[in-house]
């Protein structure tokens, strides 16, 4: 690859509104996101996938593995020690005190339905991530989503670097390096910077600017925002200052500028 600079531009949360997904469509027509992960337990995501497949056939579409928002897919008597009282995920504040009570088992049957769940639809996801992060907080959780991108013969998000020292549990191998172990791949980098407060056009030239070699990861969050999404999420009204960005000529004019190919994660070759 040499000095080649790839770039994913991925958005998060894909059918988590429908006007979060009618926006990260936006922002791939009419931007430089090229790629998003759908969670699949959301009401209404069969539909938003449809759109995609209709409106953005380039768009690359992985699986975003849900265990803090929402309910399973599958009946809650199959995975009961997922959900609490009300039949509903922990949220993602509660995560760790419920780690010690999740079954494993459980958690791989509920993610490979939501893996199986987009295949039915008719999409081939290219990647997995995860919401919060999550699997990325426990061993557990890491190595079962790793077993089911493995399965799939897909990769997967990298790890940031910054939950590598929060891990729960022994670490059977050297998380970072799992390629070696696994042959699962991922980016050879992810950039978080473009979240929050700190978004701006000027924060994407420092972020494009700065990019080293190889295939990179940008997780974005972009979406229009209505009431919908105001009661399922804590990250709204940023979302629609992402996509006035990422939605912009003036962006893939930067991307271009600098000689940065945008891609997605089919580029990445499974071994």
């Amino acid at each position: 690859m040499g000095n080649k600079r790839v770039l994913i531009v991925n958005a998060d949360d894909y059918g988590l509104t429908s006007e979060v997904s009618r926006g990260i469509r936006f922002a791939h027509q009419n931007g430089i996101v090229s790629s998003t992960t759908a969670m699949m337990n959301m009401e209404g995501v069969l539909a938003d996938l449809m759109e995609a497949v209709s409106e953005t056939p380039e768009l690359g579409i992985g699986v975003h593995l849900v265990l803090t928002a929402g309910s399973p897919v599958l009946p809650i008597s199959e995975v009961p020690s997922l959900v609490n009282q009300n039949g509903q995920f922990p949220k993602i504040r509660e995560i760790y005190n419920a780690l010690p009570k999740i079954d494993p088992d459980h958690v791989y049957k509920e993610w490979k339905a939501q893996v199986e769940k987009i295949i039915g639809a008719g999409v081939q996801p290219d990647h997995l991530d995860s919401h919060h992060h999550v699997s990325y907080l426990d061993t557990i959780l890491f190595q079962t989503m790793l077993l089911l991108a493995s399965e799939y013969s897909i990769p997967i998000r990298r790890i940031p670097s910054q939950l590598t020292s929060g891990l729960i549990g022994t670490v059977p191998i050297n998380l970072v390096d799992y390629k070696a172990e696994t042959g699962v791949q991922s980016p050879t980098g992810l950039e978080t910077r473009f979240y929050g407060d700190s978004v701006s056009l000027l924060l994407l030239s420092t972020i494009l600017h700065e990019l080293s070699s190889g295939t990179t990861e940008m997780m974005t969050h972009p979406g229009f925002v209505d009431d919908a999404l105001h009661d399922k999420s804590s990250y709204n009204l940023s979302r629609r200052t992402e996509l006035d960005i990422l939605g912009l000529k003036q962006s893939k004019d930067l991307v271009s500028g600098l000689d940065v190919e945008l891609s997605t994660f089919k580029s990445l070759k499974a071994t």
